[in-house]
Order: structure tokens, then sequence, then C-alpha cells
């Protein structure tokens, strides 16, 4: 449940930030502190909720989540399957949300601009912080209501968090702060295990059974006990980047060979012309209308976006079936908005202009 790739840099291009407005009257609560108690469980795929399936014939609504106060932008990022929303702010760090109420579970001890990277089934939040002292970045977990920040290997004086998954492995990187070689690292139990992966490969996301994905310049890659992969790349496109992968299903964008032409002042993001694809069986397809592809949930649920240039903030989408259309998600009128990730209980969750949101079709 990462984070999408159409974000504020997209935003931007539109003309005019259009900021999402509330109607006034008894908004949800907003709780700030400890978030609610969260259940312990073994962090074992067999212990995950099972996944929902869609309800026939149900239509996707939008569902406004309140901010924190004084915050710039807040963003969700992803649903844990039970119940519960997870997400950032610029200035509050980890906020979460439970049946529309916030709350504001702040930063580790002692860190600061703290992110959300991802939330797995048994609950447990992952992220990276800043430690402003000794100028260096911490990865951290979150589980009932605890911080942790996750020990780097002797050597090694940065980190960061890039994906949970549902047994509980957590995917990162460390480095030094002298070279800044970077190793790509897999935390078992709270314990750093260093891989056999080159840094030229970035960490991108880890599937239930601990296959890893990877990005290169050369195009994505699945790693498994010492042995890589690179998937097939699809015909046409250049710059091919996978972005999430469950049950074996990858998903991710490619780049065309030429872009069209540009208004002038705009901001160029090139991820607002890409094509989303997702492989099955490491063969690449394309997701029909889609740009960029975001995240798949256990039930084969792909969220990404549509549209080209400025329209690919308009058209955050769902593909229930990666055979057929897209189904758009929906926006307020003039809003615009992303898609990060989905829940396996089918929650879709993003930002409209600097807002939290979340999707449910009903």
């Amino acid at each position: 449940m990462r984070k999408s790739v159409i974000t504020r840099s997209a935003v931007a291009m539109t003309t005019g930030l259009v900021v999402l407005s509330i109607a006034s009257g008894a908004g949800p609560a907003i709780v700030v502190g400890q978030p609610p108690a969260v259940a312990e469980a073994e962090e074992v795929t067999a212990d995950a909720p099972e996944p929902v399936a869609l309800a026939e014939g149900c239509a996707w609504s939008i569902q406004n989540l309140p901010s924190p106060a004084g915050e710039g932008l807040t963003q969700a990022i992803g649903a844990d399957g039970r119940g519960r929303i997870v997400g950032e702010g610029d200035k509050s760090g980890v906020v979460t949300w439970e049946r529309g109420v916030l709350t504001v579970v702040g930063h580790p001890n002692g860190l600061t601009s703290t992110d959300v990277k991802d939330v797995n089934a048994a609950g447990t939040i992952v992220g990276t912080a800043l430690d402003a002292n000794a100028r260096a970045h911490r990865a951290y977990s979150l589980k009932a209501g605890k911080f942790t920040v996750l020990p780097v290997p002797a050597g090694f004086t940065d980190s960061g968090v890039t994906a949970i998954n549902g047994r509980g492995d957590i995917l990162g990187s460390v480095s030094d702060s002298v070279s800044h070689s970077a190793k790509a690292v897999v935390w078992r139990a709270g314990q750093p295990v260093t891989l056999g992966i080159d840094e030229r490969a970035t960490p991108e996301d880890i599937d239930d059974d601990g296959t890893i994905l990877l990005n290169r310049e050369s195009g994505p890659a699945l790693w498994n006990d010492g042995a890589e992969r690179p998937l097939d790349l699809p015909e046409g496109l250049n710059g091919v980047r996978a972005t999430a992968i469950r049950g074996g299903k990858v998903v991710g964008y490619g780049l065309p060979q030429e872009f069209p032409a540009r208004s002038s002042g705009d901001e160029f993001v090139p991820q607002a012309y890409a094509q989303a694809l997702i492989w099955v069986d490491g063969k690449p397809g394309e997701l029909p209308s889609g740009t960029t592809a975001s995240e798949i949930n256990a039930n084969g649920l792909v969220v990404g976006n549509a549209g080209q240039g400025r329209e690919a903030v308009k058209h955050p989408v769902v593909w229930t079936d990666t055979a057929a259309e897209a189904a758009e998600l929906g926006l307020p009128d003039g809003g615009n908005g992303y898609v990060n990730g989905i829940g396996d209980e089918n929650t879709a969750t993003g930002a409209v202009d600097t807002k939290p949101v979340s999707w449910q079709c009903r």
C-alpha cells in the first residue's frame, strides 16, 4: 500500500489548487494521542481476515476523512482490512481513522518528518522518520500503539522502509553516512537480514511468500531465495517500473517512447503520460485506459489513475477485471486526486487536493 505515483507533483500541473470544502455541521470526532487498541495477532498470512468479495452491482462512493487541525497535506495511504485506514500528515506524522474518527498518533520518540509506507492485515504500520540530531533516517514499525525503531546492521547508519507483507516481514534498505552505499534488507521478527541484491536495484514490495519485487534501470525483477528473475518487458514502452506485488501478480507502468506536445509552462510529470501494466506469471499486459497502477489486493482488484496529462489527477480508478475498462472511483466537481492503496476488504485510499479520502463499493 504504497503512495501513488500520481501525487502532488501531478496535482501541481493543474491551473490553481482547488481545496475540497466540507459542509459545516457536526463532523467526525477527532482524537489526539494514542490510537485505539489493536488486537495483538501473530503476523502470518493465515491469520489475515478473509478477503471480501465486491457486492454484485455495487457503486463506488467517496468519503471525506477529517484532517488534523492546521495540517497541510494529509493523505490516506492504505487500509488494514479490519476497518482501519492509515495515513500521514506533513506535520502530524502517523494518523489513523476508524469509522471516520481521526486519531493523531504522531512520531516515534525524538523523531520528526514521519511518513507511512504500508500497513498489513495484522495492523502493523511501517514507515520512515527523520532523526535530525543524527542527520539520519530511521525505519520504524507501529503495532498496538507502540513505535519501534528498527535496528540496523553493524556498519550502517540510515534505514528506510518500503513495504510489509502479511507475515510481518518488513522490506527496506540501509546505508552508511560516508559512502552512502545502500543494501536491501528484510526485518524478520524485528531483526535485519541484509540481502544479496546489488545497490543498483531498488526494493519496491514484498509478497506474502517473501518474494521481493525490485526495480532496475533495465526493468522490474523478482528476487527469492537468492535468485533473481527479470520480468518480461512490454513492447513499445520505456522506463518500465513495477509498483506492487500480491499473490504473484505485479502491477506498474511504462512510459511512451515519445511524449505528446505540452503547453508552455506546464510542469512535466512523465508518469502522467504512462500506460498502466499488470504482470501475470511474469508476462506483461496493459490495463485498459490506465495511466498508472499503484496497488493490487488479495482479490485481484487494482487501483491507479487514468487520463493523460492534466487529466491524470482527475480520474482515480479501479480495475475489478483487469481485462475490462476501469471503473471511476469518483471525485467531487473540480477536485484533483489520486488513489494510493486498496485493502483486502476493498476500501481504496488516497487524497483529493490536500485532504484524505477513501472509497468503498456499496
